[in-house]
C-alpha cells in the first residue's frame, strides 16, 4: 500500500481573515479571492433586530460576511486586497 505524507501545518487551518459588510462588498472580495484561487468560506451573520430598528441607515444592507481562508494564503490575499475600499473591508488577521 502506498504511503500518504500528511503535512499537518497547512491542513485545516482555516483562520478568520476579513470581515465586510453588504452583498456588494461580498461579491467584489469573492472575484478577487477565485481568480487567484483562494480557497475561502463565508460565515453570514444578519444584524440584530435591535440594531437595525435604531439604525440611523436606513434602508442599507448591513449584512456581515467572514471570509475564512487557508493560513497558508493570509499574505497573497492580503496584498491582494489593499486596494479595496477599507472602509468596506475589516482586516481580522
Amino acid at each position: 500500500m502506498a504511503k500518504s505524507d500528511y503535512f499537518p501545518e497547512f491542513y485545516h487551518r482555516e483562520v478568520s481573515f476579513c470581515k465586510v459588510h453588504g452583498h456588494k462588498s461580498k461579491s467584489v472580495v469573492e472575484s478577487i479571492l477565485l481568480k487567484n484561487r483562494i480557497s475561502y468560506f463565508i460565515d453570514m451573520h444578519n444584524e440584530s433586530w435591535l440594531s437595525r430598528v435604531f439604525s440611523a441607515e436606513k434602508g442599507k444592507d448591513r449584512t456581515v460576511f467572514i471570509f475564512r481562508i487557508n493560513e497558508a494564503d493570509i499574505e497573497v490575499a492580503s496584498e491582494l486586497l489593499n486596494e479595496f475600499a477599507p472602509n468596506q473591508l475589516t482586516k481580522l488577521n
